[in-house]
């Protein structure tokens, strides 16, 4: 270790100042500095998901893994973690593989889609492949008319 280290005691080990200035960038990119020393639990499950993607960025990985990033986020931080998500990959060069179930943010990021249906890959492409014909509707057993392909908008008939 070196002899610079800041000193911080956690479970795991100790966190150096070099891990410090890593952890402390990954809350700003977040914009998680109002509530860097808030309890996990007593936070909000929209801020809960932009801790856990601080968290990833921490890790420094080629890979990162993200389960429903948007999900509980309203619109300013749907489309800043899409933004951010986009920077790590385009800028930073990580690979993010990601499950989204919001299907005009699927189409907006992604450069390859894989398609999960009954337990098994159903199709892997690209969104302008995924998103011809009739293929989300066939996947989601839905009417061809209850679903606009093109804007990825559903259709409410009742």
């Amino acid at each position: 270790m070196k002899a610079d280290a800041i000193r911080i005691p956690t479970f795991f080990g100790t966190l150096t100042k070099e891990d410090r200035e890593i952890c402390d960038e990954a809350i700003k990119f977040t914009h998680l500095e109002k509530i860097a020393d808030t309890d996990f639990l007593k936070i909000s499950d929209g801020q809960k998901q932009r801790v856990l993607l601080a968290r990833a960025i921490c890790q420094d990985t080629k890979i990162i893994v993200l389960d429903e990033p948007t999900s509980y986020l309203d619109m300013f931080y749907k489309l800043d973690i899409l933004k951010t998500i986009h920077f790590l990959a385009r800028k930073k060069k990580k690979s993010i593989i990601m499950s989204l179930h919001e299907l005009e943010l699927v189409k907006m990021i992604s450069d390859t889609i894989i398609c999960v249906g009954d337990g098994c890959v159903k199709r892997i492409g690209k969104p302008g492949e995924i998103f011809a014909g009739n293929f989300i509707q066939n996947l989601y057993g839905i009417n061809d008319d209850e679903f606009d392909p093109i804007t990825c908008t559903v259709k409410l008939h009742l």
